[in-house]
């Protein structure tokens, strides 16, 4: 059953008990029935493309007739001072979900660096739970690039009337604090003291480990209408750059 079908899901979800279980979108008992066989905590260190091998961590390998690389990507992060202290996130998968929750205190401040979709879903969240959430973003209002102003204007409108307060037209300059972020400095001297960040600044396409592909400066897998990059190659997702069907013109999805 998918995700959706799931009874009170969302009363659970938000209680904070949902459980992995219920993400898969398959059960196991599909992929045996079809003869598919899931390797589930191997990572892969090289796509060899030209030798048709893919290498894995364990130092096992597997040599392939076609692939489908459909890796996605991986959340940016940002290069100033103070980064690498605690309670710093991304958020990309279930278990960053688990590590910012586990790390919440029931007061606690919350500053999000970034105003599309990450961001913005994750201050609504926070402030379901009752948090102090803070926004920075180099934007004129949230989702500025995707959406426009006006209607960029309207979702700031929605999220400051929900408690949400902004700081946009700026950038971080450093995170300060002992071990823990504790204080968010801006470029504009504003210092928000926080218990927690969230970076949402966008992504790149999680490509590093392809060799012998000729990818795009920023990362990406170039592919035609039909999605091959190379003989038995073939991308999806996030880290596919394909010709629009009705313009022609190369784009990437995330």
């Amino acid at each position: 059953r998918l995700p959706y079908d799931r009874p009170n899901l969302s009363k659970e979800y938000l209680a904070g008990k949902a459980e992995p279980e219920w993400m898969p979108l398959r059960p196991e008992e599909f992929y045996r029935d079809h003869d598919i066989e899931l390797k589930l905590g191997q990572k892969v260190e090289s796509a060899n493309i030209p030798t048709k091998t893919l290498k894995f961590s364990s130092d096992e390998t597997l040599v392939y007739d076609s692939l489908l690389l459909a890796t996605g990507s991986v959340p940016n992060t940002l290069p100033v001072e103070g980064a690498d202290l605690s309670n710093i996130f991304t958020l990309r998968s279930y278990d960053d979900a688990d590590m910012i929750i586990d790390s919440l205190e029931k007061e606690a401040r919350v500053v999000i660096v970034g105003s599309s979709f990450i961001g913005m879903e994750t201050a609504h969240s926070l402030r379901e739970r009752n948090l102090k959430v803070e926004v920075v973003s180099m934007d004129k209002v949230p989702f500025e690039r995707v959406l426009g102003p006006d209607i960029g204007k309207l979702f700031q409108a929605a999220h400051e009337e929900n408690g949400v307060n902004f700081h946009l037209e700026t950038r971080v300059r450093k995170f300060e604090g002992n071990g823990k972020v504790e204080t968010v400095i801006l470029e504009d001297g504003t210092s928000l003291d926080t218990d927690l960040v969230l970076v949402g600044i966008g992504v790149h396409p999680a490509t590093e480990m392809i060799q012998g592909l000729d990818l795009t400066e920023e990362g990406a897998v170039p592919v035609d209408k039909f999605f091959k990059a190379a003989d038995g190659v073939y991308a999806a997702g996030d880290i596919a750059r394909f010709p629009f069907w009705l313009t022609g013109q190369e784009i990437r999805i995330e």
